[in-house]
């Protein structure tokens, strides 16, 4: 009982804001794609933006870490990536999942995005938090969130584009190069932070998104599956591709991770087929 008072009381603050903003997502969405109310869409989200801007700002300057904004990127902090990471983040996903609800407003699978969101933001707060306090061990357990949070975009961007492509095949193409830049700059984010970006990550990370918006256009030419099972394939060949670009700089890749790695491909279109 007294590890759940001391929980709530450490953590009442990130567990508020993110319920708060998770629960503004799900009330903007149903705003601009169920009552078709774009004034209350935008009030909603100026309402989210400053929800998110209050608890940043205030951790800002209740910080006992030492913080220079003197923007040189060589220090031991990056404003530019903590900027991507807390502001510019955000906000993409704040985008991706209002594009996502386009076409899943009264679907319970909307409810299960809104708790990921909930969970994310969580993680953020104490993430930030943490970062502003110095607390090391608290940031390190949690820096990884703005990679899943990077993984969860691409999905939700992903179903919306496999639906685009339902409604009107004749745009796939065009859908298919829209992949493949949200593929490429999310790459690019997962290995900067990761501090591994290079020339050859670069054209490893637009050779992987061609291969993956080239899966995009087959799978919804083949029309054999629904938009969520397609855009899990996605994700799951996503997150191969990162996974393989992080054993290739470390040195770990070999016959048996990438024989693992496509084996779970082959699974996942295998108890789809099932499925279906």
């Amino acid at each position: 009982m007294l590890l759940v008072i001391k929980f709530i009381k450490k953590y009442f603050k990130p567990f508020f804001f993110s319920l708060s903003i998770a629960f503004s997502f799900y009330l903007a969405s149903l705003e601009m794609h169920f009552y078709n109310n774009t004034p209350r869409f935008f009030y909603i989200s100026a309402v989210i933006l400053l929800i998110y801007s209050i608890e940043i700002v205030t951790l800002y300057f209740l910080r006992t870490r030492k913080i220079q904004l003197n923007f040189n990127f060589n220090d031991n902090i990056n404003e530019l990536a903590e900027l991507v990471n807390k502001i510019m983040l955000p906000l993409l996903l704040y985008i991706s999942f209002v594009l996502f609800s386009q076409y899943h407003i009264t679907s319970y699978f909307l409810n299960v995005a809104v708790v990921i969101i909930f969970v994310i933001f969580f993680i953020i707060f104490v993430n930030v938090q943490s970062f502003f306090r110095y607390a090391i061990s608290a940031e390190s357990k949690t820096h990884y969130v703005y990679d899943f949070t990077k993984m969860f975009i691409f999905f939700l961007l992903s179903d919306y584009l496999v639906n685009l492509s339902f409604v009107n095949n004749a745009i796939v193409l065009q859908n298919s190069i829209i992949l493949f830049v949200i593929s490429t700059v999310l790459k690019i984010l997962i290995m900067h932070r990761s501090e591994l970006f290079n020339l050859l990550n670069l054209l490893l990370s637009v050779f992987l998104s061609i291969i993956l918006s080239v899966v995009f256009v087959f799978l919804v030419n083949l029309n054999k599956f629904n938009s969520l099972e397609n855009s899990l394939f996605l994700l799951l060949f996503f997150y191969v591709s990162v996974a393989f670009l992080h054993h290739l700089n470390s040195k770990t890749l070999s016959i048996k991770i990438l024989f693992e790695y496509i084996l779970l491909l082959i699974m996942y279109v295998v108890i789809i087929l099932g499925i279906n």
